[in-house]
């Protein structure tokens, strides 16, 4: 039997160009059916790959169509596995730095501020120890102010003592003036008496003069006795009008150091009371004294633990400073390591998503999406501004694909069109977040990002929907 790949022998030499001629032909036809089962079995598995199913795949006469159909199935499935992958691991990186960078901003902030209360505390401890001092010095100076006090004190009990040594002396000298006019009255009373005795006299010399005249030259003698007796009457009745008269004055002058010594009695008592209520005064004074001096020693005591403790607060606010800005410096290196990581996934995303496959496109349109909001939400975290333009629905990846080739793929399946108000609703609220995020409306910020975050979850229900008819 002969072989298929060899030629029977010519016969002659003659007819060997008609059998060079009808091999070549031979050969085309050959190589073109080649050609033709070829792109027939890799538009098969296209179609299985673009989710057009197996059919055509089975409709070639393979030697094991089932297995072929596994085995490219499997392939196709790594491939959405690996759409899916990039798709999640894009929306949780996204979504993940939108919910931290707020705290990023607010560690930062936190570092600041615990910087500022750890300078603030130095600050506080720098004048709770002048307090101190100026506390030192108080005590110091109402140390000495009691140590006056107490001394006034005993110089005004030394005042009292003479105060009373004054009036006792006062009173006894009242009680001297008071025996002195006694005995100026029993002058007053002894001097009436020799006035008495005198008037007496001379009338006893007046009537010996007159017996002596009538007696006549015997008389005489007589008569010169009886005018020196009269004569010393006389004198005697001077000297006692002169006593009344110095006894009166000596009297009245009593009577007036009399209302004097009275007047001083009530100077001195008055006087005294007066230093009886400076001591009393005195020593309350001491008393408040010695209350200042040990609330000020309490008081500075626990000052100088304000003072340790605001040292050991700022150092510990310091330390917490520098670990809150050193965790913040960390967040900034993740969220750089993560920006960069996102960037890959969008690059990968975006070659992946030129494969024509709707569960492909499904799947990239998805993560296109949640870059593009995980963005969004992260500026409404921080209040920056973005530099995005969503009022174009149609300009997006999602938006060329929907309107372009799904079109002719899903046609008027209701699900299919219902993406369509989802994927609108995403970018009108986007685009009012770029807005209220450029005018700064931080209410309206934080309301849109809340609404964008529940549109992303509603267009992902949408678009899951749509994955599952997909073959």
């Amino acid at each position: 039997m002969e072989s298929l790949l060899e030629l029977p022998a010519p016969a002659d030499s003659a007819a060997q160009p008609a059998a060079s001629a009808a091999f070549g032909t031979q050969a085309d036809g050959l190589l073109a059916r080649l050609k033709s089962d070829r792109e027939t079995v890799l538009q098969a598995a296209l179609a299985l790959f673009t989710g057009k199913g197996d059919g055509a795949l089975r409709a070639i006469d393979l030697i094991d169509a089932d297995h072929w159909v596994r085995q490219f199935a499997a392939v196709r499935s790594a491939l959405l596995a690996g759409t899916d992958t990039v798709r999640h691991t894009t929306r949780s990186l996204a979504f993940a730095e939108a919910k931290v960078s707020g705290f990023q901003t607010e560690l930062a902030e936190l570092s600041s501020q615990v910087f500022g209360t750890a300078q603030r505390l130095q600050l506080a401890a720098t004048r709770t120890q002048t307090a101190s001092a100026g506390m030192q010095d108080l005590q110091d100076k109402t140390h000495v102010t009691s140590q006056n006090v107490a001394r006034s004190q005993k110089a005004l009990d030394a005042v009292q003592e003479e105060v009373h040594d004054v009036s006792r002396f006062v009173a006894s000298t009242q009680g001297k003036l008071a025996s002195f006019v006694e005995s100026v009255q029993t002058v007053e009373q002894l001097t009436a008496g020799i006035q008495d005795v005198a008037n007496q006299t001379n009338l006893l010399a007046l009537n010996a003069a007159i017996e002596a005249a009538r007696a006549g030259e015997a008389g005489r003698g007589f008569a010169v006795v009886a005018g020196e007796v009269r004569n010393l009457a006389r004198k005697t009745a001077e000297i006692t009008r002169r006593i009344d008269d110095l006894t009166l004055a000596i009297r009245d002058h009593s009577a007036d150091l009399g209302r004097d010594m009275d007047g001083a009695v009530q100077r001195i008592e008055q006087v005294g009371n007066l230093v009886g209520n400076v001591q009393a005064a005195t020593t309350g004074v001491r008393r408040t004294m010695d209350s200042v001096l040990q609330v000020a020693a309490a008081q500075r005591a626990q000052m100088e633990k304000l003072v340790a403790d605001a040292h050991d607060q700022q150092q510990s606010g310091e330390l917490a400073s520098q670990t809150l800005q050193t965790l913040a410096d960390q967040f900034e290196a993740m969220f750089e390591a993560v920006g960069q990581a996102r960037i890959q996934l969008k690059q990968g995303a975006a070659e992946m998503g030129k494969f024509s496959s709707p569960g492909v496109a499904l799947r990239i349109s998805l993560a296109m999406h949640d870059a593009w909001i995980g963005d969004l939400l992260a500026a409404a975290q921080t209040g920056k501004t973005v530099d995005l333009d969503l009022s174009n629905d149609r300009a997006c990846y999602f938006g060329k694909w929907y309107y372009g080739p799904a079109q002719s793929y899903f046609g008027s399946n209701a699900g299919f069109g219902a993406a369509e108000g989802a994927h609108k609703n995403v970018h009108t609220t986007g685009q009012a977040l770029v807005e209220a995020l450029r005018a700064g409306d931080l209410p309206r910020i934080e309301k849109l990002a809340a609404e964008l975050e529940l549109a992303s979850n509603a267009i992902t229900e949408r678009v899951e929907a749509l994955m599952a008819l997909v073959p």
